[in-house]
Parts: structure tokens; C-alpha cells; sequence
């Protein structure tokens, strides 16, 4: 283990010698260089793990990172260098360092991840601290049917809700190009109550009786399939990788060529989705049939894409100040309802100033796009806080990872935190550095309150006499 971590420690540094010496345009071999590095820091990396442990947030958010951040600059830009979005104006002279910068990231992030396995190793060695969990064993905590049908009953409810408000078109508007996905309503709420409380049925889904399963896993399919006919993909990649995640650490461990067509299956998936979804449902299979590719690469498409905020926002933060927590500010305030409306009214700024996720469509398209350009994780992290904030920012998420994933038989909490990880770890390649606060936050507190509703005798007598007390103030004004 500390022989790893020293191999991992060599890579950092020659990451940021890297970054030091990195040319100024484009240099194809300096990029092969490290797209060569990349690949042997993943083969030792994962090498190391075993099978029980291969398949989860590094394993996904590995590959998504090489798309999006390696694939144009080994690819495709001597061949075709207008692919996609890249026909779009881009400063061509920070393509190597913007790569250069995205390896050191990934060091980092790796760096994180080792630290507190190392801390694990030693403490044990010590007779000091928690102890690892044991291969093979399960969760010290548990959920029962009863509390998993209160998650259905919240999902469903909130479905219905969002549905009746009229949720439903507006999400078909926004991926047919005729909406805006900033426009909030009541039924945004019910949303993002429905996608959470799904996430969770999706996290404990094994870790209930399987005779249930039989009802849960074909209702959360077919809320899949009618998600994805409006055009999203977010929500259900998310809920496929949790149940893949899940169903390898909880029922049966993957085989290596069930992962490789598993990793297929959804990226050609993805790429037809990406075709077909600002069409008319009827048109769809014409469409597919007709498609046409140059390079077998392109199924990659909705990661590669990214890689062009990668360089725009590179080549921000090296001719601006960096932005610090005023660049993500609103994506900080989305915990808390309402938030964000008064602090816009402080900063007086347009929304997209303060928000990571939207400010490279400001850059291009200015104020109140329908059309999003998507942000860079590596990019946000670079204009906001620099070279030493980028290596500090990635070794934080490879830490989060690695506690919550190695104390999730401890906790339902960290369990809860690894899963919600999981379903971020594609698409969070392509969003600011800071981790899903909102969902993070708003989940626990779902699953806390459920906890604290089916556990906590006198929680239920609080509710059911304050609904008593509402529905007798009903009556008084009915009269």
C-alpha cells in the first residue's frame, strides 16, 4: 500500500512538471505523453483493487474523465478539429496546458483517494481508529420494508405532483429546444423531490427483502423509460449507475466483459439519445437507422463535447483574476429554497456570474440562453482557485469518495454519500468542482426524516397531533 501511494505521489509531481513546462498551441506529443501517463496510473491504480472493489465511482468517473478531457487533443484535432461544439471560438494556444493541468487534477483526485486508505493501513498497524470493513461483510445498519414503502409513497406522490403542475411538458419543452431549464415553478420543487426520493429507492433497493424487488426495480424501469422520452438523461444515468454499483457490491460482482458491454450499452445509448431527443418520438427510429459516423469515437460525443470548456475556462483564469466561491455562489445557495433569488438581488450580477454550470454559455451566448454549453469540473476549479486550488479541490472529492465509500457499512449516512457519488461520478466530468450540494443535502435530510418518522414513537405523535390541530382550525373556518 505505501509502495502505491509513493507511485501515485511520483505521478502528481510529474504532473506539475507538466504543467510547468507545458508549450504554448498545440504539442502532439507532449498530449500523447500524457494521455500515456494517464492510462498507466489507471492501469496501476485499478490493478491494485481486485474485483470486489472495480466497479464504482473511479472506475466511471475514470473513463468519463478521459473523454472528456483527453480524447479531442489525442484524436481529433489534427483530423478534425471542428468536431461538435469546437467550432465555436476557443483560445487553440492552451490546448496543451489545459490538458496538462486536467492530468494534474487527476493525480490529485488519485492522491485523495490513496490518503485515507494509507491512514486506514496505519492506523490498524497501530491498533488505532476504525477499522476497515471486512470483505464480504454487509452494513451494521439497516432499512426496513416499512421505510422503504414511505420512499415509494414520497416518489410517487411527488411524481404525481410534478406531472399535475405541469412539470412534465416543461421538461419536454426544454429538450426539444422551446424551453428554458432556468424557468422555476412549484412543480420544480415536486422534481426535485421525485428524483431525489427515486435516487434513495435506488441506493437501498438491495438492501430490502428481494421478494420485493419483483415490484420496485420494473417500477423505477418504467419510470426511467418515460423520463428518457422527454429527452433527460441525467436523472436515469444516475439511477443505472447506482443500480449497477449496488447490484455488484450486494448481489453478484461483474464480470470483467459484463462491465466492458455494460459501458457500451450506455454510451451508445447516450450517443442515440443525444440524436434523436430534439425530434418528434415518431421520427426517432428514422433517425437511428439513418445515422451516419466518421470515427468510431463519436458514440463519446455528449463527454468530448466538454472538452471545449475545459479550455475556455482555462484560458479565463489565466487572463483573469481568479474567481474564488463568487463563480459557484448560487450553486452553494441551492440547498436552502429561495435562496438564490436574494442573492442575486445582493450581487446584482447576471445569474450566470454566479453560477459554475452556466457561466461558459454567458461567455459565448451572454444572458438567458435556452441553450447550455455545460461546464468543466477541471476548468471551474482552475478559474476559481489556480493551480494549487485545482490539486487541493480534486484531492477533496478523491477523499470524500474514499471515507464515505469505506465507512458505508458503518453508516447509512456515508453509504447514502458513496451511491449519491456514484450517480454524479459520468456528468460530474462536466459540472463545476463543487460536489451536488443540493442533492447531497436534500437527500439525508429525506432520509432523516423517514428515519426519525418510523423510529422515534414520539416524532409520530408530534405529527399526527399537529395534522389533528391543522385539520381542527379547517373546521373553525369552514364555520
Amino acid at each position: 500500500m505505501v509502495a502505491l501511494n509513493i507511485l501515485h505521489i511520483l505521478f502528481a509531481i510529474v504532473s506539475m512538471v507538466l504543467c510547468v513546462y507545458a508549450p504554448q498551441g498545440y504539442d502532439a506529443a507532449y498530449c500523447q505523453t500524457i494521455g500515456w501517463l494517464f492510462l498507466a496510473q489507471n492501469i496501476c491504480y485499478f490493478a491494485s483493487q481486485g474485483r470486489k472493489n472495480l466497479v464504482g465511482f473511479e472506475l466511471f468517473f475514470a473513463i468519463a474523465f478521459f473523454f472528456v478531457n483527453f480524447c479531442y487533443p489525442l484524436f481529433y484535432y489534427e483530423t478534425n478539429p471542428r468536431f461538435a461544439f469546437f467550432w465555436m471560438e476557443w483560445n487553440h494556444d492552451v490546448i496543451t496546458r489545459a490538458t496538462a493541468i486536467a492530468y494534474m487534477g487527476y493525480c490529485w483526485y488519485v492522491l485523495g483517494v490513496q490518503s485515507y486508505r494509507l491512514g486506514q493501513v496505519q492506523s490498524q498497524r497501530l491498533g488505532s481508529g476504525a477499522e476497515a470493513p471486512v470483505e464480504g461483510s454487509g452494513p451494521v445498519w439497516e432499512i426496513s420494508s416499512g421505510q422503504y414503502l414511505y420512499l415509494f409513497a414520497l416518489t410517487m406522490v411527488s411524481l404525481v405532483a410534478y406531472v399535475l403542475l405541469g412539470g412534465w411538458r416543461a421538461l419536454q419543452n426544454v429538450y426539444g429546444g422551446d424551453g428554458d431549464l432556468h424557468t422555476v415553478g412549484l412543480y420544480s420543487y415536486f422534481y426535485v423531490i421525485f428524483t431525489l426520493s427515486a435516487g434513495l429507492m435506488a441506493i437501498f433497493v438491495y438492501r430490502i427483502r428481494k421478494v420485493d424487488w419483483w415490484f420496485y426495480l420494473p417500477t423505477m424501469g418504467v419510470v426511467m423509460v418515460a423520463i428518457l422520452a422527454t429527452g433527460s438523461r441525467t436523472f436515469v444515468l444516475g439511477i443505472m449507475l447506482i443500480l449497477i454499483v449496488g447490484w455488484h457490491n450486494n448481489v453478484r460482482q461483474f464480470r470483467l466483459w459484463e462491465i466492458v458491454a455494460a459501458v457500451l450499452a450506455g454510451t451508445i445509448a447516450l450517443f442515440l439519445l443525444q440524436q434523436v431527443r430534439r425530434h418528434p418520438v415518431d421520427e426517432w427510429m428514422y433517425i437511428i437507422t439513418h445515422l451516419e459516423t466518421d470515427n468510431v469515437l463519436d458514440i463519446f460525443e455528449d463527454l468530448m463535447i466538454d472538452g471545449r470548456n475545459l479550455y475556455v475556462l482555462v484560458d479565463y483564469g489565466m487572463r483573469h483574476a481568479y474567481t474564488y466561491l463568487h463563480g459557484m455562489i448560487i450553486d452553494i445557495a441551492t440547498p436552502i429554497p429561495g435562496l438564490a433569488k436574494y442573492v442575486l438581488r445582493w450581487y446584482n450580477e447576471p445569474y450566470e456570474v454566479l453560477s459554475a454550470q452556466d457561466f461558459t454559455t454567458y461567455l459565448r451566448l451572454g444572458e438567458n440562453s435556452h441553450f447550455g454549453l455545460g461546464c468543466n469540473m477541471i476548468g471551474d476549479a482552475f478559474r476559481s482557485f489556480g493551480y494549487v486550488g485545482t490539486a487541493l479541490s480534486m484531492f477533496g472529492v478523491g477523499y470524500i469518495v474514499q471515507v464515505s465509500r469505506r465507512r458505508m457499512n458503518d453508516s447509512i449516512y456515508a453509504y447514502t454519500i458513496y451511491y449519491l457519488m456514484v450517480s454524479y461520478s459520468v456528468f460530474y466530468n462536466r459540472a463545476g468542482i463543487l460536489p451536488p450540494v443540493r442533492t447531497l443535502a436534500w437527500s439525508l435530510a429525506i432520509l432523516w426524516g423517514i428515519k426519525m418518522l418510523t423510529e422515534q414513537p414520539k416524532v409520530r405523535e408530534w405529527i399526527m397531533l399537529g395534522i389533528e390541530k391543522i385539520e381542527a382550525l379547517e373546521e373553525r373556518i369552514k364555520r
